[in-house]
């Protein structure tokens, strides 16, 4: 197992050996954070579908629900509410990181701000 320095403690951080790909993360985030699986397609530029096969492969890789499928919309689970903060920070990091480096600044005003304008995730 591969690990990373914590960069505020310095700790080992261990990765795991396969992480769920980042398209089935962002659709994940988009998903919860909009409460709509037609929502995050459409801000993620995919068809729902493309969106829902998304989620799954990350419900596969987790070996758990994220959401409850309702007649008219989607909830998250326990466990979805329990991973949507962490990966959206994380994706908002990565953003942050990647823009740094990058040198290109709006990209990390326009994550920064969605992170900050996006309601909470909906509840059970």
């Amino acid at each position: 197992m591969t690990s990373l320095a914590h960069p505020q403690q310095g700790q080992p951080t261990p990765l795991p050996a396969r992480l769920p790909n980042m398209q089935a993360l962002r659709a994940f985030e988009a998903a919860a954070r909009s409460g709509s699986f037609t929502r995050a397609a459409e801000e993620l530029y995919l068809t729902q579908s493309a969106v829902t096969y998304q989620i799954r492969n990350l419900e596969d890789y987790l070996g758990t629900s994220l959401f409850q499928r309702l007649h008219r919309g989607i909830r998250l689970t326990n466990a979805g509410r329990a991973v949507y903060n962490d990966i959206s920070r994380g994706l908002a990091l990565i953003g942050e990181s990647l823009t740094s480096v990058s040198g290109a600044p709006g990209a990390t005003r326009a994550i920064s701000r969605r992170m900050e304008d996006a309601p909470d995730p909906p509840s059970a």
